[in-house]
């Protein structure tokens, strides 16, 4: 039957990939270019954009439904400190923003996740990847000296995308979590001008001139925005309703933020048709505040959120 979860191999982007099919829905994900999310479909229209493309992500940009591992958004410096353990990124190659502040992790780029699972379970399309991040690769673990290992599970329904993060440590240190998501979202066929995007009610965390948070806060009672004449690159704590979306000419894109994350990034820049509706598991700079969860040897961490387009 053609509805039928499916799961199959392609190299339509340039590097070998694997597309779930579910119903209306098909998702696509590169494991050998660090589990990038390339692709979200409906009926054939394209829910995900790719600012920059896979070469971009391949040398160090956002594209996609990228990973934002140990640290979403930025650090306000270049070293912190988890418990006894002092970390300077001090001449690491780390992916630095404008003001020179580290930035988006070290997980963007040419990154070869392992395959463990990809096949239909029940009525669902399923890949299931790892990564060991481990003292074998110098740079990156001097960047975050935590061994652990990361799995990153996409399943796909006829109605959404689900993607789950777990984060299990494999050394005797506790793990500090900090990563998050920066999907790049898009409504197909709808121009950027008609676009809104709905916002729960939350807490705005206010940012200074580089993106920090400045320890002050105001409430957002939630509803529509219109995108049209302004931008977003606005920081919230979530409370219990957790669903964001943009929406515009008869199209809609939702995604809801699960257990693991506690905060979001929204990111609508000028002239450019996307909006980032970003899950994080830790505020912006949270390495260096030290306001952040941990997981200890033994447990394990996992976050999952969810994309409905429609």
């Amino acid at each position: 039957m053609p509805d039928e979860p499916r799961v199959h191999v392609d190299d339509s982007h340039g590097a070998p990939g694997v597309t779930l099919s579910a119903g209306r829905l098909a998702a696509s994900f590169l494991p050998s270019v660090g589990m990038l999310g390339v692709s979200l479909r409906r009926d054939g229209l394209e829910y995900v954009a790719l600012p920059d493309g896979v070469a971009g992500f391949r040398s160090g940009h956002t594209t996609g439904i990228p990973l934002l591992h140990p640290w979403a958004n930025r650090l306000a410096k270049g070293e912190y400190r988890v418990e006894r353990a002092r970390v300077d990124l001090a001449g690491l190659d780390v992916h630095r923003d404008g003001k020179g502040l580290p930035m988006h992790g070290t997980m963007v780029g040419p990154l070869r996740w392992s395959v463990v699972r990809a096949g239909p379970t029940g009525r669902r399309a399923v890949l299931s990847t790892t990564f060991d991040h481990g003292r074998d690769d110098t740079a990156r673990f001097r960047a975050f000296p935590f061994p652990h290992r990361l799995t990153i599970t996409a399943s796909l329904g006829a109605d959404a995308l689900e993607i789950t993060t777990t984060v299990e440590p494999t050394g005797r240190r506790a793990v500090p979590i900090s990563f998050g998501f920066h999907p790049y979202f898009t409504l197909p066929g709808v121009a950027r001008r008609d676009w809104s995007v709905e916002l729960p009610s939350c807490t705005q965390i206010d940012l200074d001139d580089r993106g920090i948070p400045t320890g002050q806060t105001s409430q957002v009672r939630g509803g529509d925005v219109a995108l049209e004449g302004r931008t977003f690159d606005d920081h919230y704590r979530l409370h219990r309703e957790r669903r964001l979306a943009i929406s515009g000419g008869g199209r809609r894109l939702e995604v809801r933020i699960g257990r693991g994350y506690e905060f979001t990034q929204v990111y609508a820049p000028p002239r450019h048709a996307f909006t980032a509706l970003e899950p994080m598991t830790a505020a912006t700079n949270a390495l260096v505040t030290g306001d952040h969860p941990t997981v200890s040897p033994g447990d394990r961490y996992r976050a999952t959120f969810t994309v409905l387009p429609s």
